[in-house]
């Protein structure tokens, strides 16, 4: 059976009263006891000392029967089970004597040796008092009390309270009832139905309304019937005729915005059409904007990579001219090495024809010598692993700066991300970019890091190129040859790279905007504005990492960057490059 809301605030309301009696009976109970649990205590202690006063003095002139009639007499308040004197027998170390009353046993005089068979078969507690006369021990008092008097006494009470407060607690039960019947659970259990009816017709509505009727045709209009059977409410001048009043302005008000809906269905079905075309050809117009931004971002890094290249073109073309320009003097030297070595040989078969080694081993000796001494024989068997030597160190040379230069220039290793070592990319990346820095500065390297890290090879290159280049550019404009620091170290998870120059540095109101998109300090036509904001992107975007930078002008500047070992690396097919002094 469903339960209403006003069952359920009646019995709400009826647990609470009986849980707010039960806690007033316990707290009265509680209470009371302990009153008379006081009281009970300050007459056992009112007992005590009567009885330890009288029982010193009979007990001292051993007036035996004085002291059992006293123990009697004692014996009559209902709080005591028995009272006992006990003194040392005359006779015996271990005979006491023993003289009282114990309560269903009768009165007590005798010597014993064990005084706790004495004691009564009930008592709640006992009091024990030494009877001492001028500080003399004589003997001592055992007082037992029964306590179920008083717990009787009490439970009476509380059984009465309870009785009288069950019988107020349904008198207010019954009038807040009343109170609650026909003040608040039929004005609701009316404003129930009129809820109900209100949904009835809702969802009506809605259901005509989904089956492609029109708000001119639906029936929720219709409510001056529904509204009518519970008009007597709205003369109410309390707070459910407020109530009812509000959802009765509530009601028209909802009728009236239908009403206009009604007018504006049509419209605003064209409307959507309209604007659902409006949107699809806007979502396709972003597309193609997202799309040629695309392209023009990755024309526009290649642009600047080229341009970095184009200004170590010049370094790279010097230091491969110096390699190639004595291979290409030794090669020379090696062919007349060779022709000289031809006609040696050729000199020593006519000499092996002739059988001069054979007749004549003096006169083969001599001549031998004259031939070494003709072509310089011993002069070119020294000189020539010097020009091999020199052929392959140049020849390697110029093989690791294409690689360099070919690593650094290509686009096919944009997305791989490859396990490497840090201190591996700024040496490569130190030799590419040398021509540039030997003539302002020297190159100091402290390369400590033992960890490898995940990432994009070729990027990090360009990000060392920017900053060395950038350094070079700073320390000319000082007009002094200075420093450029390469420091790298490693914890368990990330690797340190700092790079510091002895250059011009940035002022203070600049250090913010360095990493911004075409920003630059160099003057028009020497920078782009992209090295070091497409730097901080290679570190921080593509490989989680962090570049901070510190400067004070006049004294240098430098760069700290974070990378972490095991860092989610952004695929990317951009291209990064460029390099740009701020």
């Amino acid at each position: 059976m469903k339960s209403t809301i006003s069952k359920k605030i009646t019995f709400a309301v009826c647990s609470l009263l009986i849980a707010l009696n039960i806690i007033v009976s316990l707290v009265g109970y509680m209470k009371s006891t302990q009153e008379a649990e006081d009281r009970f205590d300050q007459r056992a202690h009112y007992i005590t000392d009567i009885a330890s006063q009288s029982g010193t003095n009979l007990l001292w002139d051993f007036e035996y029967g004085k002291l059992a009639l006293f123990s009697k007499y004692i014996l009559e308040d209902p709080s005591l089970s028995g009272i006992l004197f006990i003194s040392k027998s005359s006779g015996s170390i271990d005979q006491k004597h023993a003289v009282g009353f114990i309560r269903g046993k009768g009165p007590v005089d005798k010597e014993v040796s064990d005084i706790a068979n004495l004691f009564p078969d009930y008592y709640d507690d006992t009091n024990k008092v030494d009877l001492t006369w001028d500080n003399l021990a004589i003997g001592e008092l055992h007082i037992f009390f029964d306590r179920r008097g008083l717990y009787t006494e009490q439970n009476q009470k509380m059984l009465g309270n309870l009785i009288w407060e069950t019988m107020v607690f349904l008198f207010f039960f019954v009038a807040i009832y009343l109170v609650l019947q026909t003040q608040f659970i039929v004005p609701f259990k009316r404003s129930h139905e009129l809820a109900m009816s209100l949904t009835d017709k809702f969802n009506n509505f809605i259901k005509h309304i989904g089956e492609g009727g029109s708000l001119e045709t639906s029936r929720f209009t219709d409510l001056g019937e529904l509204l009518e059977r519970h008009s007597i409410q709205l003369d109410r001048k309390d707070e459910v005729g407020d109530f009812y009043r509000a959802f009765n302005s509530l009601v028209n008000a909802i009728t009236v915005i239908l009403s206009e809906l009604s007018q504006y269905s049509s419209q605003l079905s064209i409307l959507n059409e309209e604007l659902e075309h409006r949107v699809k050809d806007r979502t396709q117009e972003l597309e193609a904007t997202c799309f040629d931004l695309k392209n023009a971002q990755g024309r526009m890094v290649q642009q600047e990579k080229l341009a970095s290249i184009g200004q170590l073109a010049a370094g790279v073309a010097h230091e491969i001219n110096n390699p190639l320009g004595y291979i290409s003097s030794n090669i020379n030297r090696l062919e007349e090495y060779f022709n000289e070595i031809f006609e040696f040989i050729s000199e020593l078969e006519k000499e092996v024809t002739n059988h001069e080694v054979i007749e004549d081993s003096g006169e083969h000796g001599h001549s031998l010598t004259a031939i070494k001494e003709k072509f310089d024989y011993d002069f070119i068997k020294q000189d020539l692993p010097e020009l091999l030597k020199d052929c392959v160190e140049g020849s390697i040379r110029v093989q690791g700066i294409v690689e360099n230069l070919k690593s650094f220039s290509r686009m096919d290793d944009a997305g791989t991300i490859i396990e490497f070592d840090i201190n591996d990319a700024i040496n490569s990346t130190h030799k590419l970019v040398h021509n540039e820095l030997k003539y302002s500065c020297d190159v100091e390297k402290d390369l400590q890091s033992t960890l490898k890290i995940w990432g994009h090879y070729g990027q990090i290159n360009q990000v060392i190129s920017n900053l060395l280049v950038n350094a070079s550019h700073a320390i000319s404009d000082t007009e002094k040859f200075g420093t450029v620091s390469i420091k790298t170290w490693s914890d368990d998870n990330n690797v340190y790279l700092v790079i510091k120059d002895t250059g011009k540095g940035i002022h203070e109101e600049h250090l913010d905007k360095i990493f911004e998109p075409f920003f630059t300090t160099k003057e028009v036509g020497k920078g782009t504005g992209l090295g070091l904001n497409i730097s901080y992107d290679i570190i921080v975007n593509n490989h989680k990492g962090e570049i901070t930078v510190e400067s004070e002008v006049g004294k240098g500047t430098t760069f700290f960057i974070t990378l972490p070992e095991n860092q989610q690396v952004t695929e990317s097919d951009t291209i990064e490059g460029g390099s740009d002094v701020s």
